[in-house]
């Protein structure tokens, strides 16, 4: 029988994405996820105890492994709490350097587990929970996307677009304690607390503020010599799954391997919402998943030629694209297929045709939420974490735990994403309400 495993993992957020859908594939590998209590991680605006987590961590039982950690949960408190700016509250050390404090402390205690964490390089815009800050968003964003933005001149060129004093210079002061939060870090990974960090870019675009940020990150990464312990790289919500996932493969000794074909898009394709192509964040992910290419499972990544769209912005059930037929090879059972062809749900029409072609639970994974990135990582996470699986569950156990998890995706990222929100949004429009806040008489409706 193989041995039990168990690992713990404190997330980004409390976000099914996050938690419930990293927790699905821990089952999928056999494997125990030891998890922080839930009231510790707080709510959407409500930012998770810093301070309480940092105690969850140093005080993990002997028999945990590894260790996956949020640094943004643990400094900040969440992804949303991460993009306010620093407080002014005084003492010996900010919330921020005492989260990487607790790291430093578990180290010298547990010289036997394995650390994992990753870090989210903050977004070219302002976090929109409320109507009002819309305006704001898109002004932060055309700027902070401009190429010639610094650290230096940011606030200043905020406010000359604009933007309100208070919000450009939070924005600005947010980006620069963040980034030193990630400097600090590439330096616990260097001395041998953190044995492999991760780097994620959200939200952004080929130009922008973010990349003086990823130079600056990669010049002390190279200096360290830290190339095969550190990564940067598009996407966010899925790094959860992808250091569970490599977590798993490394600690099984088990590979993964792919055979990645494009649509007619090509791999050259970049994303809405990123800053390199298609190809390239593949290549990164599964460098982070110590996986091969040219072999193993086949991956189709449906990318079209022609502009990708966000469906959470069309409000309305989503139209099928131009373009999506007779263009997938033939895709079989047991191939892995993500939608890429656009942000925040899958395309109708690709997949009625691909559903005309492959019965759905036949397919060995499925994605196609949010950024390509996210679709990607959940992709191989799947597919890594089933063949870990394959050596330690009974097979009944492995089907329910694999097939759970790929009835979850179809259910939210096609038939929620794509047909259900948009239906949503524009009835809550009509009715007057408010999509980010829909109050008790929202939720009455809706329920």
């Amino acid at each position: 029988m193989p041995r039990n495993l168990q690992f713990a993992y404190l997330p980004l957020d409390d976000r099914p994405v996050n938690l419930d859908a990293v927790r699905m594939l821990a089952d999928i590998a056999g494997i125990e996820l030891l998890l922080p209590p839930a009231e510790l991680l707080g709510c959407f605006t409500e930012p998770g105890d810093v301070s309480a987590l940092a105690g969850w961590v140093a005080s993990l039982p002997r028999s945990a492994s590894r260790l996956i950690v949020s640094l943004d949960m643990l400094c900040h408190g969440g992804l949303l709490a991460s993009r306010l700016p620093p407080s002014s509250e005084s003492g010996d050390a900010p919330p921020s350097v005492a989260g990487l404090l607790a790291l430093k402390e578990l180290r010298k205690q547990r010289s036997d587990l394995t650390l994992f964490a990753f870090g989210v390089l903050m977004r070219s815009s302002i976090s929109v929970v409320r109507k009002a800050d819309l305006e704001h968003w898109k002004r932060v964003q055309e700027v902070a996307t401009s190429p010639g933005v610094t650290p230096e001149n940011l606030a200043g060129q905020l406010r000359k677009a604009g933007v309100p004093t208070a919000v450009a210079a939070g924005f600005a002061a947010a980006r620069k304690r963040n980034q030193a939060i990630h400097l600090q870090a590439i330096e616990l990974a260097s001395s041998g607390v953190i044995d492999y960090l991760l780097f994620c870019q959200e939200d952004a675009a080929e130009e922008g503020i973010h990349r003086h940020e990823q130079d600056e990150l990669a010049d002390r990464i190279e200096q360290a010599g830290l190339e095969k312990r550190a990564s940067i790289q598009p996407g966010t919500d899925e790094a959860g799954m992808l250091l569970l996932a490599r977590a798993a493969l490394n600690e099984c000794s088990i590979g993964l391997a792919v055979r990645p074909y494009f649509g007619p898009g090509g791999q050259g394709a970049v994303p809405l919402y990123e800053d390199r192509s298609i190809a390239e964040s593949l290549l990164l992910k599964l460098d982070t998943l110590d996986a091969r290419r040219g072999f193993g499972t086949p991956l189709y990544l449906h990318v079209l030629d022609e502009p990708p769209r966000d469906l959470f912005l069309l409000d309305k059930e989503g139209i099928p694209l131009e373009g999506y037929l007779g263009i997938s090879p033939e895709v079989e059972s047991g191939w892995a297929v993500a939608d890429l062809s656009q942000v925040n749900g899958a395309d109708p029409g690709f997949m009625d045709a691909l559903f005309e072609r492959v019965p759905p639970f036949t397919l060995a994974s499925f994605s196609a939420w949010n950024t390509a990135s996210n679709s990607l990582g959940t992709l191989l996470a799947h597919r890594a974490v089933f063949e870990v699986g394959l050596g330690r569950l009974p097979a009944r156990d492995l089907a329910e735990a694999h097939l759970s998890f790929l009835a979850t995706r179809y259910a939210d990222d096609y038939v929620y994403q794509s047909l259900v929100r948009g239906v949503l949004i524009s009835r809550a429009q009509e009715a007057g309400l408010s999509v980010f806040d829909l109050g008790d008489q929202g939720w009455a409706r809706f329920n």
